[in-house]
């Protein structure tokens, strides 16, 4: 084609640069994330050639480690759970409700601190303000994901439960309306977790590193403890030390990036420490002392201890902060609640007194570094309110004249 009459003007900087500035890495690799997601998702949504079929698997595929090891739901006929996730893609995948979930996640990627305001936070030591804005934001994400998922469960139920009726299911299970809305959570988590996975966890991360420390700290002096010294009646202790227990709840948070398989974690770990000790404990006539919750809690903080879980503070307040409505009733709320009795009981364990001392001092330290900064800012303001009002200008100028006294 012929030259245009008024080209563009040539940059000099080399062959990728241009007058505009680029946008950021971040907005690049968010907007890269979201255009692969969709192409991904086509496979639920859209009647493929078999060979573009297998592409899009393959790109799912290629895209797990990028997710940080997050499940897409497999081709799989034989397996019930990832056809009630495949079907659940599909609806979400809706025009409307695709359009729902980017609008929600945009505006609450916008609405949290960016880098240079964490930083001032953390200089400020404002950490008990990033803690109610992380809670803020993950009460605000947890309502949003629960609202989406009881419509999306409330609308297809029929349809799933049909599904779950197909010849090629029968025999392998069904738990009814359980199994429709662990599977609905999934997916729903997929689309409205993990694109603010990064940005939440600086938050998070940022806001509890004090409470990370100090449990880090905490388990590291009692991980040489034996049973005894938690407090495990003798008739209660396991030979194994309680290793399969712990070894699920590190992998199942460690490996899983869905807060819904986290907290599936924490249930598996409590029925593998009754499993462990009804198989241990056993009597000759298939008679055991049952696991009361008194004597249950010391053998689950030991667990806790021994699954070296990394940041349990952080993780502890994703959890809580995600795990609300009829979660908090049921099974997952309740060993829920006694995580977090474990690491709470871990905090104070094993602290002598001068350490209570020096922790108290330190906090009130920061406290007071806190207040002042407020007190600073709060000053600040109000200067340059006077400065730009001329009556308070006028006032200020008489007071200082003595023209008032």
């Amino acid at each position: 084609p012929p030259p245009s009459p008024n080209p563009p003007p040539q940059s000099s900087g080399g062959l990728f640069s241009t007058f505009s500035r680029p946008p950021p890495v971040a907005d690049r690799a968010q907007a890269l994330d979201r255009w692969l997601r969709k192409l991904a998702r086509l496979v639920y949504a859209s009647a493929l050639h078999e060979k573009s079929r297998e592409v899009l698997l393959l790109l799912i595929i290629f895209l797990k480690p990028l997710e940080s090891r997050v499940e897409f739901p497999p081709i799989d006929p034989g397996c019930l759970p990832a056809a009630l996730e495949t079907y659940a893609c599909r609806v979400l995948v809706l025009p409307v409700l695709d359009l729902l979930i980017s609008q929600f996640v945009a505006a609450l990627a916008a609405s949290l601190p960016n880098n240079p305001q964490l930083v001032d936070y953390v200089k400020r030591q404002e950490r008990g303000a990033l803690k109610e804005i992380a809670d803020e934001h993950m009460g605000k994400l947890a309502g949003f994901a629960d609202q989406l998922s009881a419509m999306v469960v409330e609308g297809c139920k029929a349809d799933m439960e049909a599904l779950a009726g197909r010849a090629e299911f029968e025999g392998r299970g069904w738990n009814g309306e359980e199994e429709v809305q662990r599977a609905v959570q999934r997916v729903v988590e997929m689309e409205v977790y993990v694109p603010l996975r990064s940005l939440l966890s600086r938050v998070i991360v940022n806001a509890y590193r004090r409470d990370d420390a100090l449990v880090h700290d905490r388990m590291a002096r009692l991980l040489p403890r034996d049973q005894a010294w938690f407090n495990i009646p003798e008739g209660f202790r396991s030979p194994s030390g309680w290793s399969a227990a712990a070894g699920i709840l590190k992998a199942g948070i460690g490996a899983s990036t869905l807060p819904s398989d986290k907290l599936r974690a924490i249930v598996a770990c409590a029925r593998e420490i009754m499993r462990t000790y009804k198989e241990e404990h056993e009597g000759e006539e298939g008679d055991t002392i049952p696991l009361g919750a008194d004597d249950f809690l010391p053998v689950f903080i030991y667990a806790v201890l021994r699954s070296d879980l990394g940041r349990a503070a952080s993780l502890l307040a994703l959890l809580s902060g995600f795990c609300s409505g009829n979660r908090r009733i049921g099974e997952t709320g309740y060993y829920l609640a006694t995580f977090e009795a474990a690491v709470e009981h871990i905090k104070m364990m094993g602290e002598t007194d001068e350490e209570r001392e020096v922790r108290e001092a330190a906090e009130a330290k920061e406290d007071e570094e806190a207040e002042q900064a407020r007190r600073a800012d709060r000053d600040g303001q109000q200067e340059q309110q006077q400065d730009g009002d001329p009556g308070k200008q006028l006032e200020a100028l008489l007071a200082g004249s003595g023209f008032l006294s």
